[in-house]
């Protein structure tokens, strides 16, 4: 046995405790932390359901996330101008003030996670895991899991 799950949740701590550290005196928590980097890296104007589609969190999760960011002042939702159901997702001025001190603290960690290895071998390791992801999807479907 290769200790998979292990050696995975063993990053995924790490990374938090990196992040909360950087993320804390904007008082943005682990929740809320991928909903800003998706909308700092991916552009103002994204409606609601393609920020939960794209991070593959179910929707209610996503509403109470960006719930804490817009209280926090760094986003606001408004109504779509065509169809007034849709959210759409904007950074405030706050919000984009923090962007790039952000944006670079995820540079930094990650220089530092794949510090000594080779490019092509962080590709292979990143299709292997999407494959993963994957195969625990179809896993999901086939148990009639949610």
């Amino acid at each position: 046995m290769k200790y998979i799950e292990r050696k995975i949740s063993c990053v995924f701590r790490n990374s938090h405790s990196f992040f909360d550290s950087v993320f804390k005196e904007f008082h943005i928590g682990r929740g809320q932390m991928h909903y800003f980097m998706y909308i700092v890296n991916h552009g103002n104007g994204l409606s609601q359901d393609e920020i939960t589609h794209a991070l593959e969190i179910d929707k209610a999760t996503t509403a109470r996330a960006l719930k804490n960011l817009e209280d926090n002042g760094y986003i606001e939702r408004k109504s779509d101008e065509k169809d007034k159901r849709i959210k759409r997702v904007f950074l405030t001025k706050k919000g984009a003030d923090i962007k790039d001190e952000l944006k670079k603290a995820a540079e930094v960690w990650e220089e530092k996670v794949t510090h000594g290895i080779e490019e092509e071998k962080m590709e292979i390791f990143l299709d292997v895991l999407d494959k993963m992801k994957e195969n625990m999807i179809k896993q999901k479907k086939k148990e009639g899991v949610d």
